[in-house]
């Protein structure tokens, strides 16, 4: 083992993410490794918490919860004590040291974590410059900025927040401008989304709501302003490839933004964004977002019936999953993606556990999401609904998605006439989405509507022509069905579907 530094009786080789003692060899994850290179390479002054997100999570914003859970996982390795420590000194609201004298066995200066080449992280995130305008509550708005582009960086690795605006500002520079106005009674918050040096406005949106006392819940309407801006953002991109007006080849992240975004059911749809996250794995095929995007895409696939080939696609999904996991454990869109795909296609317990993971490392509305669709693919419908309650006051209104996930929570737990409610608002704000067609099918049909449900089953076989009731119930009992019950409640209308004979 080539020994990079040696700590207290430890010596640690970082390319192998090894360190060892007389008694044993401990291999470390790649973040915890990262954490211990860093303290060792300042030794003994002190690394601020923030200097270690930055350098060992380069790529992604993330909670402190994130460098908690690596600091515990070094104690632990090395059987140290948090509250007496021998080797790792936690700062108060500072960050941490390594106390045991520090001997570099290579030059400990060029010891990091590992990163790839600088031309390699030319990835084509996008930089994003938040500011504000000065008016009354003008207090509140730095870290109200500061949310939304925590926030933001939390949406997903994408989005680079830019905390020094260039002198020159730049063609591919994004800027979110954002404005507080607070009466005793009323806040309302505006924000407008600009594009480039000319600063050419892409969209604008604004956020009004009672004021109760003085709690106002800023950091809820922070990530309210961030899904917005992400979606515009994802949407201009998006509208920009496909009309020819990108000055160059689609970026890592461009086909990792559009192989992941859903947009219909249409093969050729489905096959662009395949093709996408495929190119961006063989060019980039150390970075973990495109295996995870991948994974997820071919979960659905299978969930929805649209792959040739089941089990290859089966085989794909876990390939993609495990590397994407092997590459970062750590990085919460990865966590949600896997989770999500892992769920849909039966490993439950795991899916929840990454989604869960993903949600307390970055607590986003996209995490959020994730986890609630696992928890409806598991079985446990009751916590889903309290989560897709909460995205319905967080995201704008009428997110046709969530009315949709919800009506398939509420029916797991027989509540059929709230998920019927929920069912229609889908397919009014969503007409293409033949999932929730055939759903408000079955509960039409078991609440007495045949007609009604024939209708709605019809408008879904317009969506998706090879629809069958059997083949769909079968397939909803074998997705969300843990229970009799559960399946009774999902599925039982089909069966009344077909014409009576004449």
């Amino acid at each position: 083992m080539a020994v990079d530094f040696r700590f207290g009786s430890w010596e640690v080789d970082v390319k192998a993410r090894e360190m060892r003692n007389a008694a044993r060899t401990v291999r470390l994850e790649r973040k915890a490794m990262g954490v211990l290179a860093e303290i060792a390479r300042v030794a003994p002054e002190v690394m601020t918490s923030e200097e270690l997100l930055e350098r060992v999570w380069p790529d992604v914003i993330v909670g402190e919860s994130a460098l908690y859970r690596v600091v515990a996982v070094l104690r632990k390795e090395l059987g140290d004590d948090s509250r007496n420590p021998t080797y790792i000194e936690s700062i108060p609201r500072t960050g941490y040291r390594l106390i045991v004298p520090v001997e570099a066995g290579a030059q400990l200066a060029d010891v990091g974590p590992e990163r790839p080449p600088p031309a390699r992280r030319e990835l084509g995130r996008i930089p994003v410059w938040i500011d504000y305008v000065s008016r009354r509550s003008r207090s509140a708005l730095p870290a109200f900025a500061s949310d939304v582009g925590r926030y933001l960086g939390w949406t997903c690795g994408a989005f680079r927040i830019i905390r020094n605006l260039p002198e020159s500002g730049g063609a591919a520079l994004w800027y979110v401008m954002l404005d507080i106005e607070r009466s005793a009674t009323r806040l309302l918050i505006r924000w407008e989304l600009q594009r480039g040096e000319r600063q050419e406005l892409i969209s604008s949106g604004e956020h009004a709501e009672p004021v109760d006392g003085y709690q106002v819940r800023y950091a809820r309407i922070a990530e309210l302003v961030a899904e917005a801006v992400s979606q515009a953002i994802a949407r201009q991109r998006r509208t920009d490839w496909h009309d020819g007006r990108l000055d160059a080849e689609p970026s890592y992240w461009d086909m990792v933004l559009l192989g992941d975004a859903y947009r219909s059911m249409d093969p050729q749809q489905i096959r662009a964004r395949e093709n996408l996250l495929v190119r961006a794995i063989e060019g980039w095929p150390d970075l973990a977002p495109a295996h995870a995007a991948y994974a997820n895409l071919m979960s659905w696939k299978l969930v929805n019936g649209v792959c040739e080939d089941p089990r290859a696609t089966l085989d794909a999904m876990r390939e993609h999953a495990v590397a994407a996991m092997d590459l970062d454990a750590q990085d919460p869109y990865v966590l949600s993606r896997c989770g999500a795909a892992f769920s849909r296609t039966g490993t439950h317990d795991e899916g929840v556990e990454l989604c869960r993971r993903a949600f307390a490392l970055a607590p986003s509305t996209v995490a959020r999401d994730a986890l609630a669709m696992a928890l409806c693919f598991a079985g446990a419908p009751e916590e889903a609904i309290d989560h897709y309650r909460e995205l319905l006051q967080t995201m704008p209104a009428g997110h046709a998605f969530q009315y949709g996930k919800l009506a398939v929570a509420l029916a797991q737990c027989g509540r059929l006439n709230e998920a019927l409610g929920h069912a229609e608002r889908a397919v009014v704000h969503f007409p293409k989405d033949y999932f929730c067609w055939a759903l408000t099918a079955n509960l039409k049909a078991q609440l007495g509507d045949p007609a009604g449900a024939r209708s709605a089953f019809q408008r879904a076989r317009e969506l998706m022509p090879a629809l069958a009731p059997d083949t769909f119930a079968t397939g909803v009992a074998r997705t969300y069905g843990r229970t009799p019950a559960q399946r009774e409640w999902l599925t039982a209308g089909f069966a009344l579907l077909e014409p009576s004979p004449s």
